[in-house]
């Protein structure tokens, strides 16, 4: 992981299978040098997911995972370390965007975590990046309005089965032009610094 301190512009993190991470794989000084981190993953509740081929595993546990492993940043306290991080989110943040008042009601409430951040969990996911993959417009809707149309921007989940870049675009229909031209390009544009596209 230190090797990753030599990289200039970004680079993608596996996301350790969250029941070995520790406090000390959760406070890694690279994240003091990555400009741009994009979370690989894994999967939660593997083991429920029997009798439905990859259906469960890509639509919940995947998402379940990113949900597990960046809440857990959120409580190790990196993104109040790092303020100017960039992390890049996919399957729309999981559960994130929807769950994000709840987590901070419940870590407000704990006694274990009511004072180990200045801010509510929801601050520091609200700095984060959004993937747009989420192939549902209620979904798409509930990513933007949390996170701001300016951090979310197209995904697909290829090269897995079930990537349909289509539908991914066709959730954007009902979206002004504006923000759907961001999503497809413009925010990535900007994000990214993609020299030559500004």
């Amino acid at each position: 992981l230190y090797e990753h301190r030599k990289l200039k512009d970004g680079t993608f993190l596996r996301s350790c299978r969250y029941e070995k991470c520790t406090p000390h794989t959760l406070s890694s000084p690279v994240f003091g040098c990555v400009l741009l981190a994009s979370l690989q993953h894994y999967g939660v509740g593997m083991e429920h997911f029997g009798n439905a081929g990859h259906a469960l595993v890509l639509g919940l546990g995947f998402t379940f995972e990113t949900t597990t492993m960046v809440s857990r940043m959120v409580l190790s306290g990196i993104f109040e370390r790092h303020p100017n991080l960039k992390v890049l989110l996919a399957h729309s943040g999981g559960t994130l965007p929807f769950l994000a008042g709840r987590l901070d009601s419940c870590v407000k409430n704990d006694p274990h975590t009511a004072n180990r951040l200045p801010k509510a969990p929801s601050e520091y996911l609200r700095n984060l990046y959004y993937d747009a993959c989420c192939y549902h417009k209620a979904a798409l809707d509930c990513t933007i309005s949390f996170a701001d149309p300016d951090r979310v921007m197209f995904g697909t989940d290829h090269p897995f089965s079930i990537a349909d870049p289509q539908a991914v675009y066709d959730s954007m229909s009902h979206l002004s032009e504006e923000t759907r031209n961001g999503l497809l390009r413009d925010n990535a544009v900007k994000i990214l610094g993609l020299p030559g596209m500004q």
